[in-house]
């Protein structure tokens, strides 16, 4: 290629620069293919291109015509000179940059990362062969070693079989009457095991009949103690229940009391509500006489309204009719005239109207039919918008008293949802539970509890979470094998009111007999009742005991699973829960729960109430809890209905008034067609009438043309006048029509507050009845409380002297006792010797049984003995054989067990081999791809020094051409001419300097050397191209 390098407008240098290849060091393709052909394409690249960079021989053909230059500036050729001279140092440390670079490439060679790699590749492949050899040869090892140890076991079995064959072919007599000895010696000892086994069970028997004796006595001094201890235990239960009447009586009396204030109090209220009820319906009563009296005054006003209406219309019927007859005869006077004065006497236009007239009665009659049945149609909606607007009137009154009930109902149902719990038991009949959750002297921390307030345990809906809770209890015992818990109501109360306490103690309450698990700030407390103790318990009882320790001896901390065995004791049957989220305890929070448990009803201490199925008990409260919360919504869709009523009654009420509308208007438009079909047959019949007048008057033709034009003067004289009465008919009309629509207005208000005023009436007549009922309850409830606190106080005093009898019961019970308890002491203690006596019994007939076994084993052997020594001979042949073919095949097991080891350490010593060679490739290539790394390394970092140094070169150059251009400045300003006077017949040094930078910066890329390596019998060595 060919470099124009110009210094000057004048002046330019030409350079031939012959490009040179470079093989790329990645698959071994040259960039330039148009002046390098490859004559061979390797299989793969195993070397790294080599670049190196060379100056071109310029600076001598530039330097020639400086020869001849005269001599310029010493000060700025010698500045140009250092300029250069730095330029140069800086190509030159660049060229040794690259130079040691292009070595560090060179010296990663001469083994290569693909040739590395494919090494690595098939020792790899190598060793999996020889891995599945070795695999293969190990397998064949073991099948041999299994078959020699087989063969070996065989051998020896038969070596032992041959020599106990030999040994028993030896003295054979002698061992067969040893054998018959030892036979003779076990049957004896078979006979006096017997015997001792005989009498070991008859000493057992009478130990036993001994102890039932004894057991007899004692069960029976048991059972009397037992006795003592129920009479006790009943003269216990009686002074208990004696207090309990004693405490309920005195509950009852000032229950009496509170309830015969309450009543007195009630009907106090129903006096006062009596009272407003008859100042309400005499109020009501007026509203209602002044509203019936305009009332009636409306409905005069509108029947006279009516009567006008009907006189006015009247009128103007007459007058319209007057009118029509009026006109109809200035018509027929018209048309006579006119008839007359023509000269056909005007019978063909007398005819064409006949016929016009006929046709027109015609249309009329049969429009006053569709009229009339209009008319009919308007009525019978009349009829039927009355009776729908009466029964939804009556709907309306119907669904305004549901809306009230339903209302009442919403608030009892609020109310009895605000008391919770409380509610329920008392609408269940369950009284103890109510006293539970009410009464100071039956819990003794009642002011923990807050019925219904949101979070108690009392609410409904903590107390079917507490009821999923028992399910929950039960899964846990079904997974023991234990029965289900049944829910008590007393329980239930019992256990809310624990767990309210428990919300601010962190204590048992202990204000109720049962047994109780309480839990705080747990989701769920069966995670620490059940999960947690239970790992506890299991752990404690590894050794079989409950003592804190494992089985190793390590004490069980915390050593504390009380409310598991609670949980999961069979004796407990009946349960009840509490939940409540408004836990206080610092640090806690949250949730607590209560349950209690008893194994019976009298456990509990009161009454139980229900006992039922905890599936039964949630089904019934939630049915419970649904029928309140849905009372509220029942009522707003009654009060919704009741509006809808109202509205469709008011709808009802609108239809009437414009069905009665369209009856008037209809029985209006029938009289008008009736009217005009009477007016056009009476048209028709005067035209048939001129008609026949016309022909007959045709003979006297001018006498009767001057009595027509008279009689039409008449007749339009007449239809004038009638025209002005139809006029004043019709106003007189339009009048009466207004008054009768005011008159219906004011009938309709008067109805409306008349039934206001009833409305009022029926309020208040209602209010009377409640109160009257309410103070007849008050005073039945008075009278039935005096007969409750007297019945009360004669309780009391049965029940204190109820007490004192059953104390005296209870004194003697416990007497009886003591007596009964010797008596099981002596008979337990003859129980006992007779219990000793029968495992002596039994000790002594199990070693009699032992020693019968042992002697029957002996016989056996020596019958099997002897048995073995009569056929010795035979066994002996028979021995021998198994024993030769025994050793034949050992001996092939064990040649076939040597081959396989030679196989085996052959197979092994192979894949030692290869493995070898794999490790050893894997480091080569290892080492490959580590030196590639390096040398690029190097390399991009000594490209970027290179670069720096070019750039202080592009400097060096650009200061030559500054002091170039001052050099060029001073010539000019020599005129072209030397200091010494000759003429510059070349270029300057400067110039020569600056073209010298210039190619050596730009000869880094102009001479490219391609170098290859190639692998030779004796290494790898670099080949240049």
């Amino acid at each position: 290629m060919i470099v124009t390098i110009c210094v000057s407008k004048k002046r330019c240098y030409y350079m031939f620069v012959k490009q040179k290849h470079v093989i790329s060091r990645h698959r071994g393709k040259p960039e330039k293919e148009d002046t390098y052909t490859r004559k061979k394409k390797l299989p793969m690249t195993h070397g790294i291109t080599k670049i190196t960079v060379a100056t071109t021989a310029v600076m001598a053909t530039l330097a020639a015509p400086a020869v001849a230059m005269a001599d310029e500036t010493t000060t700025t050729g010698d500045q140009t000179n250092q300029a250069i001279t730095q330029a140069q140092d800086s190509i030159q440390q660049a060229q040794q940059s690259t130079t040691e670079a292009n070595q560090a490439i060179a010296q990663a060679s001469p083994t290569g990362v693909t040739e590395a790699q494919a090494k690595a590749d098939a020792a790899a492949a190598a060793l999996d062969t020889a891995k599945q050899n070795l695999d293969a040869a190990a397998a064949q090892q073991q099948t041999a070693t299994n078959g020699q140890q087989q063969a070996q076991k065989n051998y020896d079995d038969a070596n032992k079989a041959q020599q106990q064959a030999a040994q028993d072919a030896t003295g054979t007599a002698d061992k067969i009457a040893a054998a018959q000895q030892a036979a003779n010696d076990a049957s004896n000892a078979i006979n006096d095991a017997s015997k001792a086994m005989r009498q070991a069970s008859d000493d057992q028997s009478k130990a036993e009949a001994d102890k039932r004796i004894a057991q007899t006595a004692k069960d029976e001094a048991t059972a009397e103690s037992a006795s003592h201890q129920q009479a006790a235990d009943k003269a216990q239960t009686d002074i208990d229940a004696a207090d309990r009447q004693a405490t309920d009586a005195q509950k009852k009396a000032d229950a009496a009391d509170t309830a015969i204030s309450d009543a007195q109090k009630k009907a106090g209220r129903a006096d006062a509500d009596a009272k407003k009820a008859a100042a309400d319906k005499a109020a009501a009563e007026k509203e209602l006489t002044e509203a019936r009296r305009q009332q009636a005054s409306a409905t005069g006003d509108k029947t006279k309204a009516d009567e006008a209406v009907n006189v006015a219309q009247a009128k103007l019927d007459a007058a319209r009719q007057a009118e029509a007859k009026a006109l109809e005869a200035k018509r027929k006077a018209d048309a006579k005239v006119e008839q007359l004065s023509k000269d056909d006497g005007g019978l063909s236009d007398l005819a064409a109207k006949l016929e016009a007239a006929k046709k027109a009665a015609a249309d009329a009659a049969t429009a006053q039919q569709k009229a009339e049945q209009a008319q009919k149609d308007a009525d019978k909606a009349v009829s039927d918008s009355s009776s729908n607007a009466e029964a939804k009137q009556q709907a309306a009154a119907d669904a305004k008293s549901e809306a009230d009930a339903k209302k009442e109902a919403a608030d009892e149902a609020q109310d009895k949802l605000s008391q919770g719990a409380v509610a329920y038991f008392g609408d269940k009949g369950v009284s103890q539970a109510v006293k539970v959750l009410t009464d100071p002297t039956v819990t003794e921390y009642l002011d923990a509890i807050h019925n219904g307030a949101k979070g108690d345990a009392t609410t409904l809906d903590n107390m079917i979470e507490a009821l999923k809770f028992i399910q929950e209890a039960n899964q846990l015992r079904a997974k023991e094998g234990l029965q289900p818990l049944k829910v008590s109501d007393t329980l239930m109360a019992q256990a809310m009111a624990d767990a309210d306490y428990a919300n601010n103690n962190v204590n048992h309450p202990l204000q109720f007999p049962a047994s109780e698990n309480l839990a705080w700030g747990y989701t769920d407390p069966f995670k620490g009742w059940y999960d947690t103790e239970k790992s506890m318990y299991e752990k404690d009882m590894s050794d079989g005991v409950l003592d804190c320790k494992a089985s190793d001896g390590k004490p069980v901390k915390p050593c504390a699973y009380g409310h598991y065995t609670t949980l999961v004791n069979p004796d407990l049957t009946l349960t009840g829960f509490g939940v409540s989220q408004n836990g206080n305890i610092t640090g806690i929070g949250g949730n607590t729960h209560s349950q209690l448990f008893t194994e019976n009803a009298n456990g509990i201490g009161s009454d139980a109430g229900r006992i039922m199925d905890v599936d039964a008990y949630l089904t019934d409260l939630t049915a419970y809890r649904d029928s309140l919360t849905g009372a509220d919504a029942a009522y707003q869709t009654a009060l919704s209905k009741s509006k809808q009523a109202a509205q469709d009654a008011s709808d009802a009420a609108k239809a009437l008034a414009a069905a009665q509308q369209s009856a008037r208007k209809a029985a209006e438009e029938a009289q008008q067609a009736a009217q005009k079909a009477r007016d056009l047959q009476a048209a028709a019949d005067e035209a048939q009438k001129a008609y026949d007048e016309a022909v007959k008057a045709n003979e006297d033709k001018a006498k009767a043309l001057e009595e027509a034009r008279k009689d039409q003067a008449d007749k339009n004289a007449a239809y004038s006048a009638a025209q002005q009465a139809t006029k004043e008919a019709r106003s007189g009309a339009d009048a009466a029509t207004d008054a009768q629509t005011a008159a219906q207005t004011a009938v309709d208000k008067a109805n409306t507050a008349v039934a206001a005023a009833q409305a009022k009436i029926d309020t208040a007549d209602k209010l009377t009845q409640t109160a009257a009922k309410n103070k007849t309850d008050a005073e039945a409830a008075i009278k039935q409380a005096n007969t409750d606190k007297t019945k009360a106080l004669a309780d009391l005093a049965d029940a204190k002297a109820a007490k004192a009898e059953a104390e005296k019961a209870k004194q003697a019970a416990l007497e009886a006792k003591t007596v009964s308890d010797a008596k099981v002491e002596a008979a337990d203690k003859q129980v006992k010797a007779a219990d000793e006596a029968i495992a002596d019994a039994k000790a002594a007939y199990a070693k009699a049984k032992d020693d019968l076994n042992a002697a029957t084993g002996k016989l056996n052997d020596a019958q099997n003995t002897i048995k073995r020594l009569q056929n010795a001979e035979e066994n002996l042949k028979k021995a021998n054989a198994k024993l030769t073919e025994a050793q034949s095949k050992l001996d092939e097991a064990n040649k076939a067990k040597d081959e396989a080891d030679k196989a085996y350490e052959k197979a092994k010593a192979d894949y030692d081999a290869k493995l070898a060679d794999k490790q050893a490739s894997d480091k080569e290539l290892a080492a490959a791809k580590q030196a590639e790394a390096e040398a690029r390394k190097k390399a991009e970092e000594e490209a970027k020094k290179q670069q720096e140094a070019q750039k202080k070169a592009d400097q060096a150059k650009k200061d030559a051409e500054a002091k170039k251009q001052k050099a060029e400045q001073a010539k000019k300003q020599a005129a072209g001419v030397t200091n010494n006077g000759l003429a510059s017949t070349g270029s300057d040094t400067t110039a020569i300097a600056t073209l010298a930078a210039i190619m050596t910066i730009a000869g880094a890329g102009c001479v490219l050397v391609k170098v290859r390596s190639a692998k030779h019998a004796d290494g790898w060595h670099a080949v240049e191209d």
